[in-house]
């Protein structure tokens, strides 16, 4: 969590590991790439430990929680 995190965070998804997403509620979801556009998700790899708005479809299975990201947007702390 934070810009601490970012470089192992770095490293993980590099190396094939899920990348998620951890809401100001602490609720965690995997991200998923949405094959008709995938520069999203790939925008999530360069700000990742930041503060974004992720918008995509929302799913559930085995009890976790999954975003198919569609559009992603830096939130204003994060564009510093």
């Amino acid at each position: 969590r934070g810009e601490k995190h970012k470089g192992c965070a770095t490293k993980c998804v590099a190396g094939g590991m899920p990348m998620g997403l951890l809401t100001a509620d602490n609720k965690l979801y995997v991200l998923t790439v949405n094959h008709d556009n995938a520069d999203p998700y790939n925008l999530a790899k360069d700000l990742m430990s930041a503060m974004v708005e992720i918008t995509g479809v929302v799913s559930e299975r085995n009890g976790a929680r999954i975003i198919d990201v569609t559009d992603l947007k830096a939130t204003p702390a994060a564009a510093k």
